[in-house]
């Protein structure tokens, strides 16, 4: 210990009065005590269990449990909240916003703060640099009386410690189903309005006959108003101009945008893809543009957690987008599997691909 930090001095303070060494001990556990009592401001919020969970010393965890400052253990389990606490956050918005506010509504933050036990909370450590703590507490709080246990295990957890990944494109998979396709199907399952949400992927991206179907696709009452290109940065391409070039024409009615994202690795690019707003350069084939609104770096914790909030509010506005677009009978895209293997793309265009084709 080094002789001139605050506890070397305290002890030597003692040694020069004749203080026994019991003394000293029964001392600088008292500060201990005093300092923690400080800390944790009400302990008679907290159990044994919680401080000794938190890694609290021994002998402060019995000081404060013999003093009386801590509540007894026998108090029920924490309350699972997960269910009202999403729907809070997935409220939809009386209108649509327009595309120059949009930016501004999908980076809003959360109208109430997800509330999280201690063992929960303190996974979100903010000493290693993977996010600060103005950004953990932006999104969620403290909480010993009911927490959001099931959104925890479905959805924080796999952002705070997402799945490895290489260099190819399959291994990727994993890590961007656990944030983007999770996270939506999480939101998205608790808003009244898309009780019933699909999604679809592209199974021909390596055959030699190509697809006109994205490589992700969210369905809702049989409208796609969000879809993804997803490429390794190996086989990057223009993924941002593939998502334009697999539209033939506009049919979402009325609706003024519709959402998509580009995945290269880590990488994620969001874009809104809208009508053309008049046909006057004849040179441009496309009735389709795209503009580019937000990007994440899956790599850091602080951009999937922000990621998770953007999507949260892009779930909030889908039921609207999906309902000033004229309805479907069938899904906008489909992939049918036969029994004996042939695959069947609906979207564009109908493509077949039989089971000896190569993958």
């Amino acid at each position: 210990m080094d002789d001139n930090t605050p506890i070397a001095n305290f002890l030597n303070s003692f040694v020069d009065e004749g203080k026994t060494r019991q003394d000293q001990a029964t001392a600088v556990t008292k500060i201990f005590i005093d300092q923690w009592i400080t800390t944790l401001g009400d302990c008679k919020k907290f159990t044994v269990e919680d401080l000794k969970e938190w890694k609290v010393p021994a002998m402060v965890v019995k000081g404060l449990d013999e003093q009386g400052f801590l509540k007894p253990s026998t108090e029920k389990a924490i309350n699972d909240i997960s269910a009202e606490i999403v729907k809070k956050l997935v409220q939809t918005p009386n209108r649509l916003p327009n595309k120059s506010d949009l930016p501004n509504f999908l980076n809003e933050n959360p109208p109430i703060r997800i509330p999280l036990a201690p063992v929960h909370f303190s996974q979100f450590n903010t000493s290693l640099g993977g996010i600060t703590e103005e950004e953990r507490d932006t999104y969620f709080i403290l909480s010993m009386e009911a927490e959001c246990t099931s959104l925890y295990s479905r959805l924080l957890g796999q952002l705070i410690y997402p799945p490895s990944y290489g260099n190819t494109e399959d291994s990727y998979h994993c890590l961007w189903d656990s944030i983007i396709k999770n996270t939506i199907e999480t939101f998205g399952m608790h808003s009244f309005s898309m009780s019933v949400l699909e999604f679809d992927c592209n199974t021909s991206k390596r055959t030699s006959t190509g697809s006109n179907c994205p490589d992700m696709v969210v369905l809702v009452r049989n409208v796609c108003p969000l879809r993804g290109e997803e490429k390794s940065q190996e086989d990057a391409g223009d993924p941002s101009r593939e998502l334009v070039d697999k539209f033939k024409d506009w049919t979402y009615g009325d609706t003024p945008y519709i959402f998509a994202y580009y995945a290269i690795g880590v990488l994620v690019t969001f874009v809104t893809l809208h009508k053309a707003e008049n046909m006057l350069n004849k040179k441009r084939k496309s009735s389709v543009y795209s503009e580019r609104i937000a990007e994440f770096n899956l790599s850091h914790l602080s951009d999937r957690i922000r990621i998770m909030n953007f999507l949260r509010n892009i779930c909030r506005i889908l039921p609207i987008i999906v309902n000033l677009c004229p309805p479907r009978d069938l899904p906008e895209f489909q992939t049918i599997t036969r029994s004996n293997g042939t695959v069947i793309e609906l979207g564009y265009a109908v493509k077949k691909r039989f089971a000896d084709e190569k993958r």
